[in-house]
């Protein structure tokens, strides 16, 4: 196994080799068995991937770059896992010519990348309850509070705009997650400030990989002033948290991340260890 479930599992899939020792003539023909030594298999193991989901999400995926990741929050069982643009396994059965390797390692559309795990992407207002509940646990906030919402507002001398121009109101905490409100979030992140949100976006997962029984997944980016300074040597700006607030920025995780932090949500704080292989 060199990628996925196979390179993971390569030890408990791969038998042992057999063993023949025989005396020939000159013509090739056996003429005394001195040791014969049987191969052993290697163990099974059962995906835990429903197959009529994981061919819908390759339908839906089919020409659109992204990845999909459906998981079952009670287990961590992954029903499908899709990632496109992507290539054909059994092309490495046979010899690749040196051109068809090169095609396809320096493809643009990066099809060797798993992008359910190793992508990264802003959470964007995914990452809302995330911040809704670090407020209020961090007692940043109560669940009385409320903030006005014009359809933009005027932080550190720039303007930020919610996705609704016209504006929602007096917004309160349940309806800050119903309407997504942009402005309700960016005020948040000003209260709150860089240093909390990183460190109750670590709490929900991010930044660190997940566990799942594959090779190769990414952390993720969870941005402070400490990974600014070390990564680009620039201090840390405060507008630069206002958008942290609503998911954007250097912010980045990966879909599967997204996904266990959805089930965490799902389960009231019970976090689940996402796996491709049964248990059974």
């Amino acid at each position: 196994g060199k990628t996925g479930i196979e390179k993971k599992y390569d030890t408990t899939l791969t038998g042992k080799d057999g063993l023949l020792i025989e005396i020939v003539d000159s013509l090739g023909r056996s003429k005394e068995r001195i040791q014969n030594r049987p191969p052993i298999s290697g163990n099974k193991i059962e995906l835990t991937l429903d197959f009529d989901m994981q061919q819908k999400c390759e339908e839906l995926l089919d020409g659109r770059e992204g990845a999909i990741v459906v998981l079952d929050p009670r287990n961590g069982e992954v029903l499908a896992m899709a990632s496109y643009p992507d290539y054909d396994p059994n092309r490495f059965i046979n010899r690749f010519t040196p051109n068809e390797w090169f095609e396809l390692v320096n493809s643009t559309d990066y099809p060797l990348e798993n992008r359910a795990i190793r992508g990264l992407y802003s959470p964007g207002s995914t990452f809302k309850p995330a911040m809704l509940a670090a407020a209020l646990d961090s007692k940043t906030i109560t669940e009385r509070t409320s903030f006005f919402c014009s359809g933009s507002i005027k932080i550190y001398g720039n303007d930020f705009l919610c996705w609704n121009r016209g504006g929602h109101g007096s917004v309160n905490v349940y309806e800050s997650i119903q309407n997504s409100c942009n402005i309700y979030f960016y005020q948040l992140g000003k209260i709150m400030r860089i240093e909390l949100i990183s460190e109750y976006a670590r709490k929900f997962g991010f930044g660190q990989k997940t566990g799942i029984d594959l090779p190769e997944e990414k952390s993720g980016i969870v941005p402070d002033p400490d990974w600014k300074m070390i990564t680009t040597n620039i201090p840390w700006y405060p507008g630069e948290t206002i958008s942290v607030s609503i998911g954007q920025g250097p912010f980045l995780v990966t879909p599967l991340q997204l996904a266990v932090y959805t089930s965490l949500i799902a389960n009231r704080g019970k976090k689940v260890l996402p796996r491709l292989v049964s248990r059974n």
